[in-house]
């Protein structure tokens, strides 16, 4: 899925996988929500600022995070991240599920309400990857 994904972005996105993500949940002075998509994609610019920089990459620099499901995290990625990605307001999340045929749930922000999830769609085999162009023409755009 990194390579098929990494293929599919551009010059100003970047594909990491297992990177630990800010999502800012709470005050600045308290305990903050950390979590490590399976993948995300994050913009160029704020990878490179991280790296110089230090510390964990925000949820505001986040475009997209992927979860791919296993039998003990699926309660997890399907509810729980659900919530704080949207909460974090990373725009686009994808659920990946490899039980049987895979399928992928594509959500994205829709304002107060939350994700908006799109029916699983189903690939013959892994690893289901859609066009990415939804994604990458209205989010680095606007990261740029």
């Amino acid at each position: 899925m990194l390579i098929r994904l990494d293929a599919c972005s551009s010059e100003y996105l970047k594909v990491l996988p297992g990177v630990d993500v800010d999502l800012r949940l709470v005050a600045s002075d308290r305990p903050g929500t950390v979590r490590a998509p399976d993948l995300i994609v994050v913009n160029c610019a704020s990878y490179e600022r991280t790296c110089t920089d230090g510390g964990l990459l925000p949820a505001d620099d986040v475009v997209l995070a992927v979860e791919i499901l296993s039998p003990s995290s699926r309660r997890t990625d399907s509810t729980i991240k659900h919530d704080e990605y949207s909460d974090a307001g990373i725009p686009h999340y994808w659920i990946v599920d490899i039980d049987g045929r895979t399928t992928l749930t594509a959500c994205h922000l829709a304002g107060e309400f939350g994700y908006v999830d799109a029916p699983p769609s189903r690939a013959p085999s892994p690893p289901l990857i859609p066009s990415p162009s939804h994604w990458i023409s209205t989010s680095w755009s606007d990261q740029r």
